[in-house]
């Protein structure tokens, strides 16, 4: 794994987060995630493929997810699941397009975002890709 890969996927959701929310955020150091440790309770999730192989995953603890997507909205999402992982979707969608624009001279294709909801669920990765 390259680390310079990383970079456009901090600085994007850096940007989507102080520009879409004007939430600060510090970036702490990036980590090797354990496979089979547990996410949160709302992933969003996209693939990349071509001359980038992998995913970004955007996950959050119920209520976090709720307040992003409330901010997204304007309206309360509580009772609304379907427009909860929409706007969850679309946050992930935000920051994989732009991480995606800062390769430029990489040919990368990214998938529809896919989100999953349920407490503590894992996400699984390939076995011999680093989960960051």
């Amino acid at each position: 794994m390259d680390a310079q890969n990383l970079t456009p996927f901090i600085k994007s959701a850096k940007t989507v987060f102080e520009t879409m929310f004007q939430l600060p955020i510090q970036i702490g150091d990036p980590t090797i995630k354990a496979a089979d440790a547990k996410s949160f309770d709302v992933s969003g999730l996209i693939g990349f493929s071509g001359d980038l192989e992998g995913s970004i995953v955007l996950t959050f603890p119920e209520a976090t997810a709720m307040r992003l997507g409330q901010l997204m909205t304007g309206e309360d999402l509580a009772s609304r699941q379907d427009d909860l992982c929409d706007a969850i979707g679309e946050l992930a969608n935000m920051v994989a397009g732009g991480a995606k624009a800062q390769f430029e001279s990489k040919t990368i294709a990214i998938t529809c975002p896919n989100v999953v909801v349920g407490k503590d669920h894992t996400v699984m990765t390939q076995r011999d890709i680093p989960f960051v």
